[in-house]
């Protein structure tokens, strides 16, 4: 179930954003193919819903992710209850079926056992139990002043009984250090399914977000592009009306100050006051020569500026550039990070059990049989 919803949350977020980015070129398409839209400039109108509709893109974005990823702490909390109570459960099942079958196998509480007792002529009574045994009177010859008939008897039961503490303790340390072993593999189980989890989701994030770099690398491109293209439209078209203008200022006489707009229709030796130039050619020339130069450096100042602009766009092209390498490397750097974490993770780990089994080792005795046979003897 766990899997199923959490794919086909995936599976609709991608189909979201996909209908979106169809959407948005199809949008771009229509504005491109609008020769007045190419022709007068940028549609400043569409590019700030560009802008409103990527914000509001982001912030259901992260909102979704926000949502996201407190479903899956909800989940992983609750998948990590149902494996410890599993566990413990599996214990306990395997204790139970631990003590029924010690159970079985003993042959000492079966009915047939004193049929079957190999020791049953041991355990009976010698012809003296005790100094106050009823059945020996003093023509028996069994009791005498001074004996202690039971102290053999009890010095090997005080040695059993002591033998039997003696394993008792050591069966409950073996099962502590096995309840602790087994503890200790049930979390490092648990860590290891963790990060392997924590792992997946990281590798999905960042999948998706190089998508979504690649995605933005292309709208920016075609906008560039597009940009590019206005400005080489917009430059031709002031050419060639500059390239008219001068055409046209070339040809105007009146503009040009020729002479002959000086002469009067009375006469050609009358000329008009108001159109009487007064100049000679030699002036006319300077001056023509004088527009042709501020001409020329009205030209190169346009291609001064245009080259600015082309310098300006190289430079926030390698901005960019720059800024995609940080944060490519800023990733990196995260996950080298990270692997370096649980790397020492893991040795702070080997570390405490092998520190846990020393201390254990150091502070638990070990008993050999010379503990026991050293029991009740005197060394007066």
């Amino acid at each position: 179930m766990f899997d199923s919803r959490t794919n086909s949350s995936v599976a609709s977020r991608e189909e979201l954003r996909l209908q979106a980015l169809r959407a948005r070129n199809e949008e771009r398409r229509q504005r491109f193919l609008n020769a007045r839209t190419r022709t007068l400039g940028v549609d400043t109108a569409a590019l700030d819903r560009q802008v409103a509709e990527k914000r509001a893109k982001k912030e259901a974005e992260r909102a979704a992710e926000m949502s996201y990823a407190e479903e899956q702490r909800q989940i992983r909390r609750v998948l990590e209850m149902n494996l410890l109570e599993e566990k413990r459960q599996q214990q306990r099942d395997r204790l139970e079926v631990a003590q029924v079958v010690q159970v079985q196998r003993d042959p000492t509480l079966t009915r047939e056992w004193d049929l079957n007792n190999p020791n049953a002529l041991k355990k009976e009574l010698p012809p003296r139990v005790g100094d106050y045994d009823a059945r020996c009177g003093p023509s028996s010859l069994q009791q005498f002043s001074g004996e202690d008939l039971n102290k053999g008897d009890r010095i090997r039961m005080q040695q059993m009984q002591l033998i039997d503490w003696t394993n008792q303790a050591l069966d409950i340390k073996q099962q502590k250090r096995m309840a602790e072993a087994r503890e200790e593999q049930m979390y490092a189980d648990q860590i290891k399914a963790v990060v392997n989890m924590t792992e997946d989701i990281e590798h999905k994030d960042n999948e998706q977000k190089e998508i979504e770099n690649r995605e933005y690398a292309s709208s920016n491109q075609q906008l560039a592009e597009l940009r590019r293209h206005n400005e080489e439209v917009f430059r031709q078209t002031e050419e060639r009306k500059r390239v008219a203008e001068v055409k046209y200022k070339q040809a105007d006489p009146f503009l040009n100050e020729h002479r002959t707009t000086g002469i009067s229709v009375l006469g050609s030796g009358r000329v008009r006051p108001d159109h009487w130039k007064g100049m000679t050619t030699r002036q006319l020339k300077e001056i023509f020569e004088i527009q042709k130069a501020q001409a020329a450096a009205k030209l190169a100042e346009k291609e001064r500026l245009r080259q600015e602009e082309f310098e300006y766009a190289q430079y926030e092209k390698a901005v960019y550039n720059l800024t995609q390498q940080a944060n490519l490397q800023e990733q990196d750097s995260a996950k080298e990070d990270q692997y370096a974490v649980r790397a020492e993770q893991a040795r702070q780990i080997v570390e405490k059990h092998a520190r846990d089994a020393f201390i254990k080792e150091e502070r638990s005795g070990k008993i050999t049989d010379d503990f026991f046979k050293s029991f009740g003897a005197s060394h007066r």
